[in-house]
């Protein structure tokens, strides 16, 4: 419980495209716009929009990180993820990195905010 108000900003990649052994840096400015100090949790969620295995689920979390913000102070916060990072087990057990297309949001829960999309490719 947060006794003030933050705002996140649009987020912001350094890339459209990853290939497979690349990482892709995911960056969001945080504001806190109440009238105390306060803690802010940025949530990193992924979702691949294609998969041989099946849907994936609509936002997996994938990181976090708690940001103290002083009233009217804002900080950048920055993810980085690797290719590794956006795969999933197929039925056999196995993890599995596949090209396509990914919505990422970094927001302060697994329902709001704007996805920024990106490709990966071999």
């Amino acid at each position: 419980l947060a006794y003030t108000t933050f705002e996140f900003g649009k987020v912001q990649l350094d890339a459209s495209k990853v290939n497979l052994g690349g990482t892709v840096s995911a960056r969001v400015q945080i504001k806190n716009t109440g009238g105390r100090a306060g803690t802010a949790v940025a949530e990193l969620y992924i979702r691949g929009l294609a998969s041989s295995v099946g849907a994936r689920p609509v936002r997996e979390l994938k990181g976090f990180q708690k940001v103290l913000l002083q009233p009217g102070e804002s900080r950048d916060v920055e993810f980085k993820l690797s290719a590794h990072d956006l795969g999933c087990y197929d039925t056999k057990g196995n993890w599995l990195v596949e090209p396509g297309k990914y919505q990422l949001w970094i927001t302060q829960d697994s329902a709001s905010g704007e996805p920024a999309e990106f490709e990966l490719v071999r």
